[in-house]
């Protein structure tokens, strides 16, 4: 009888984790949700644009930056968490590679913030495209 139980609860401890981890996949998909998607950007006086793409791949969220020239770049250190958002860049300019960093606080299709380089700081704004 013993070994019946010990089963038994072995097989429930495996139901509730196949019903579990899709679960919590689930639940960081939506933790993202407000920032999920392609996002134009620009910096205050529109001086430079350039999008933002966020996108879930398993449970993690990822970024890419696609500036002027066109190339997608991942982003780094990539964290959202209370509606803001923070990562970094490395963009080649030239021959020079430089580090940029952005902060931002979402609110629904907008953000504004920040970026952040050896150069100095300017605010930015962004809008979220439709689906």
């Amino acid at each position: 009888m013993k070994t019946k139980y010990k089963t038994l609860k072995g097989l429930a401890f495996i139901l509730f984790l196949a019903v579990s981890i899709p679960c919590l996949a689930m639940a960081q998909s939506e933790k993202y949700e407000a920032v999920l998607g392609t996002w134009d950007v620009e910096t205050d006086g529109a001086s430079y644009t350039f999008v933002f793409e966020f996108k879930m791949e398993g449970d993690s969220l990822i970024g890419s930056y696609i500036g002027s020239s066109g190339d997608q770049i991942p982003m780094e250190d990539l964290t959202y968490e209370n509606n803001e958002l923070i990562f970094s860049v490395n963009v080649r300019m030239g021959s020079q590679a430089m580090l940029i960093d952005y902060t931002a606080k979402v609110d629904e299709d907008e953000l504004s913030g920040e970026l952040s380089m050896e150069y100095g700081t300017a605010a930015i704004t962004g809008v979220r495209r439709k689906k």
